[in-house]
């Protein structure tokens, strides 16, 4: 349940997100404003306000904070910057791309005043006079007609100019945004004069109503330099905290109200550096969302990397559980996001893929020169895979920062994921279709008749995709092709009603223009799906609904009626490498559990590794002999510390014996049966239950064995390390049983794993006992039939399941 109230999407606030299968709730509060740009008081009394990312420009009552949309999106305006007003209340507009100055008329109509200005930006009146600057460099500053009449040129050389206005002395002053300098020049021309130098990021100037020039920077630190220049000299600096300081206007009580190209809103800035929020902040876009293993959410918000360290709510269904806190990053663009390793990979529509270290605040290019490269994921070889919308391709880029060409020929990418096994799946919005990529290059279609797919993520069996245009989050399997609705009404794209429009260009001129939407899509490690709502600047977080959450993984629907609750969890999983164990780390991954894979085979573990990766999970591998106290306490440590928890511990490991008899059983092969069997289990159960016990609640699994059950099994050795398996199992449930701890074992018959028996060939035990298993065992069973059982045991489902030793052998422990 989600509270109501106003957006850029929907002014009534009476629109919300339907889902039946979800909890959908916003993880930040939405946006009123598409950023916010040049400000400027009108004849109303009201703040204008341009949003260049929208096409759009809004009144904000400042007594109030109500919007109201005064240029709407789908008119002839496309990205306006800057705006100001005339002796007659006509409204004029700095539209940067294409390039072009508008005359609004106090009745609402539109003229072409200009379109012969490159990238205008900053724009002022001086009574019926109209001046413009141009935002590149070696720009230049202009007197236009809008009755007709040539462009006067004032002066040319401006290192980016920006918002600009008349002073007290009756001359234009405006900012080098490139050079940190202040200028100015008389209306009717002249020499153009610098007047204030080593000024912080100069974006625009303004004089209050005692004639004060402030001078407002772009950074993160929100400075304001106040500049008497025409009375004392004085210069003092305020430091607002605003990040991405646009534009500012002065009221008649000589209030300041200041605008953010990065965040939106209108803030009141007190000359002590006090704020008041008169509209919030929020975010522009967002376009691409990722979480990362601690549950850190990162958003690509155009101007910037924001983030939002996860809650301590318990996840409950409140609406808002805070703000997305700003990075100071380079490169200044963000649009697709991906996270791995501790690392978050970035691309830029402009052409540009980093990677970023949120610890040093590092950051690394990976490639340049790109054409329009939206989303990103991270393959099973941990190469960056990337969507380049504008070439039609996806692309790898490897260690070495090779870029490599996967697929070509592609209509319009946009987003890209691997599913566990590691298929390479594209969305394509201007083809409507998710297609799948051949290891040759070549494409397959996995759905079709899409209503312009983006944002893409799989979870085991089923892929999740954004569909833009009908406004919905659908769900694809990838085993039946079915396809079902999971959300619809999600608050993307442009507001509804809304005509479309010309896209502007996303250069212009030599420099960036404007960028196009992309709603983004991730998977979280609790299982949920985090989806960038860019139509109202917030980011959803949809968690499972219970028993009637959707099919997310390879089980079916039937199976899925029994929630694991196991999203978010800790896991330890032993003899991970292969067979039961492996299939059993992959199944907990698949129901968003965190993975630890402790084996003594690296290659192995690492593949295991590597798979739960490529499907979007967490993991990690811990190499060596489990029964070395030495690498029992790495083991735990190292899940802990990763984790920040440990709530399953599945003892798997295990190797078999020659079958032997007692009576041939040596030494040598006694101990080595009993150390990994059995003293290995116990030295790691031992080394995780004060953790478990601190928090109040853990699951112990064992894999014992049909040895475990009779003497018809194995040799002496296994048999005797099973048997005491299963009285570890009894003693800890009744020892820790009002401790929140359960344990629990499976009993394996006959199953197709890689564990060997090395019977010698005039062994008394396999003649004995062969025979016996022959007679009595049914059918061979798979890997994943067993992880499908200690999951269960691990799982909620089996809340009330402790103590028991659960056959999984096809009848053959009731023969």
């Amino acid at each position: 349940m989600t509270t109501s109230y106003p957006t850029r999407f929907d002014a009534t606030g009476n629109r919300s997100v339907r889902t039946i299968r979800w909890q959908a709730r916003r993880l930040n509060q939405a946006n009123r404003l598409w950023g916010s740009n040049g400000v400027s008081f009108g004849p109303d009394g009201r703040l204008y306000v341009a949003q260049f990312l929208a096409g759009q420009i809004s009144a904000v009552d400042p007594a109030t904070g109500d919007v109201d949309v005064v240029v709407p999106m789908d008119g002839p305006v496309q990205s306006p910057d800057d705006l100001a007003f005339g002796a007659d209340g006509s409204m004029y507009i700095a539209d940067l791309v294409p390039g072009r100055v508008w005359r609004r008329s106090f009745e609402g109509e539109y003229t072409l005043v200009s379109d012969e200005v490159k990238v205008p930006n900053g724009i002022t009146c001086v009574g019926d006079r109209l001046f413009v600057n141009e935002m590149r460099p070696g720009g230049r500053l202009l007197e236009l007609f809008p009755d007709g009449g040539e462009p006067l040129v004032l002066t040319e050389g401006l290192a980016l100019g920006n918002a600009m206005q008349l002073g007290p002395d009756g001359r234009l002053y405006y900012p080098h945004m490139m050079t940190g300098q202040v200028w100015r020049i008389p209306p009717d021309g002249g020499v153009p004069e610098m007047v204030a130098e080593d000024v912080h990021q100069p974006v625009a100037v303004r004089f209050d109503q005692g004639g004060v020039l402030h001078v407002l920077s772009l950074g993160v630190e929100g400075f304001v330099t106040r500049i008497d220049l025409h009375g004392t000299g004085s210069r003092t600096i305020v430091t607002s905290g605003l990040a991405g300081l646009d534009n500012a206007a002065f009221d008649t009580d000589n209030r300041m109200f200041v605008s953010s190209y990065a965040s939106g809103g209108i803030t009141e800035l007190h000359p002590d550096g006090r704020t008041r929020e008169i509209v919030p902040r929020g975010l522009d876009g967002p376009y691409g969302v990722t979480v990362d293993l601690g549950g850190t959410v990162y958003v690509g918000d155009h101007y910037r990397l924001a983030s939002q360290a996860p809650s301590d709510d318990g996840g409950d269904e409140s609406d808002v559980q805070g703000d997305m806190s700003s990075l100071t990053l380079v490169p200044p663009f963000v649009h697709g996001i991906a996270n791995a390793g501790g690392s978050v990979h970035l691309t830029s529509q402009y052409g540009d893929v980093h990677t970023y270290d949120p610890d040093h605040g590092a950051t690394r290019e990976r490639a340049k020169g790109l054409d329009q490269p939206v989303g990103i994921t991270v393959g099973p070889d941990g190469s960056l895979v990337v969507a380049e919308a504008g070439a039609g391709r996806v692309v790898a880029i490897d260690d070495s920062d090779t870029v490599t060409v996967l697929v070509e020929g592609l209509d319009h990418p946009v987003d890209v994921a691997f599913d566990i096994v590691g298929h390479c799946y594209v969305s394509d919005d201007r083809l409507g279709a998710v297609l799948r990529i051949g290891q040759d290059g070549t494409t397959e279609i996995v759905a079709d008749g899409l209503g312009a797919p983006q944002g893409l993520v799989v979870r085991g069996d089923t892929l999740f995709t954004v569909e833009t245009g009908p406004r919905r989050l659908t769900a694809i399997s990838l085993s039946s092709g079915e396809t079902t609705i999971e959300a619809e009404d999600l608050p993307v794209g442009p507001p509804p009603g809304t005509a479309p429009r010309a896209e502007p260009a996303l250069f212009t001129h030599g420099m960036t223009g404007s960028p196009r939407p992309f709603a983004g899509l991730a998977a979280a490690p609790d299982g949920s799906l985090l989806l960038s709502a860019n139509g109202e600047g917030s980011v959803w977080r949809f968690r499972p609904a219970g028993p009637s959450a959707p099919d997310r993984h390879h089980e079916s629907k039937e199976q899925n009626m029994i929630s694991t609750g196991l999203e978010g969890r800790a896991v330890v999983v032993t003899g991970a490498a292969s067979g039961i164990g492996r299939t059993t780390a992959l199944k907990f991954a698949r129901e968003g559990a965190k993975v630890l894979v402790a084996d003594l085979d690296q290659a192995g573990a690492e593949e295991t590794v590597k798979e739960i990766k490529a499907a979007g999970g967490h993991a990690l591998a811990v190499v060596g002999d489990l029964s070395d106290q030495q690498v029992v306490d790495d083991v735990v440590a190292r899940a802990v510390e990763a984790f920040g928890r440990l709530d399953v511990l599945v003892n798997n490991a295990g190797i078999m014996d020659r079958m032997s008899a007692l009576g041939e059983t040596d030494d040598a092969e006694w101990e080595r049966v009993i150390r990994i069997n059995l003293t290995a289990p116990f030295l790691l159960t031992r080394a995780v239950l004060p953790h478990m016990l601190a928090a109040g609640s853990g699951s112990i699994v064992f894999t014992a064995s049909e040895a475990a059950l009779r003497g018809s099994a194995a040799g002496a050795a296994y048999t005797a390390s099973k048997h005491a398996v299963v009285g570890l199992v009894k003693s800890l449930a009744v020892m820790y049983r009002g401790q929140g701890i359960r344990a629990n074992a499976i009993a394996p018959g006959p199953t197709a794993t890689s564990i060997r028996v090395d019977a010698g060939a005039e062994a008394h035990g396999p003649t004995v006992i062969g025979p016996l298993i022959g007679a009595n065992i049914g059918r061979r069973g798979s890997a994943q039939e067993q992880a499908d059982a200690i999951v269960y045991l691990a799982s909620d489902a089996a809340s009330f399941v402790n103590g028991a030793v659960l056959p999984v052998d096809d009848g053959w422990a009731a023969v």
